[in-house]
């Protein structure tokens, strides 16, 4: 009788096939890279401001002048060049208004108005777009280069109109009124401590002090410029004038301001009476 063959399970196949059934040999494997945690950069150090700088921020937020938050910032071609940049008849500011035929940019601290297509000199009054980061920079270039240390007497500077640590004051507060605090901080803190002829009379070293007697000095100028523009006549000049020695009492400015209200007060004297002391 036949014997009877039996064939392998399917399942012996495939092990036989795969390799199974022979143990295989363990692979070294390399042990895993250190994890190495590095802790994040420090913020940078807070910008200390010079004493009484807040005070000074506080005070030029409450005079009666356009919001600088949400502006856009322009290079205004004015069609003539500045009184102190004699080859440059461009200037950095903030746009207020615009329309067709004008538009309105605050430089300093109030705004003044231009009619596009009109100018002076060299090209038409316009104005292009610049960025927050070039008027800083060229607002740090001109308080290092520009810082007004002539020598003049107080009446002239009194008529010259703002100067470059007013102007950098200007772009600090536009700066941090539009989220760049930082480096709006790091130029004020410059312009505060530039010297110049604003240094307040009894404090020669306060920086905050000078910046308050160029805000002063460029308050009785704008009075001044609308007085020659007859938008103010001599009592309403008068009125102005003396707020600002009221307010900035102690500086250079509030000096220069009262001595031009003693003549002031004779025009206006001589308005009433006549020059003789007769009552016209």
């Amino acid at each position: 009788m036949a014997r009877e063959m039996r064939w392998p399970s399917p399942t012996v196949f495939l092990l036989t096939a795969c390799g199974a059934a022979a143990p295989t040999p363990a692979t070294p494997t390399r042990p895993p890279e250190p994890v190495v945690i590095t802790a994040p950069p420090p913020p940078p150090a807070p910008v200390e401001l010079p004493e009484g700088a807040e005070a000074l921020l506080a005070e030029l937020d409450a005079l009666p002048f356009p919001s600088l938050e949400g502006r856009s910032l322009v290079r205004v071609h004015t069609g003539r060049p500045s009184f102190r940049r004699r080859d440059d008849d461009t200037l950095l500011g903030w746009l207020i208004e615009e329309d067709e035929d004008r538009f309105s940019v605050v430089h300093a601290l109030s705004p003044t108005e231009y009619r596009i297509g009109t100018g002076f000199g060299r090209r038409e009054v316009g104005f292009e777009r610049a960025s927050l980061a070039e008027a800083l920079e060229q607002a740090l270039i001109q308080a290092r280069a520009e810082v007004e240390s002539d020598g003049r007497d107080r009446m002239f500077r009194l008529h010259r109109g703002p100067g470059p640590r007013l102007e950098a004051i200007f772009f600090a507060r536009g700066a941090i009124a539009n989220g760049r605090e930082r480096e709006g901080r790091e130029l004020l803190a410059l312009a505060l401590r530039m010297e110049g002829p604003s240094m307040p009379l009894d404090a020669p070293h306060d920086p905050a002090a000078a910046g308050r007697g160029d805000v002063a000095l460029h308050l009785s100028w704008l009075a001044l410029r609308a007085y020659g523009d007859d938008e103010l006549d001599r009592p309403a000049l008068r009125d102005r004038l003396t707020e600002v020695v009221e307010r900035f009492d102690g500086t250079e400015a509030a000096v220069a301001t009262r001595e031009l209200l003693v003549v002031l007060d004779r025009m206006i004297e001589d308005d009433a009476t006549g020059p003789t002391g007769t009552r016209a």
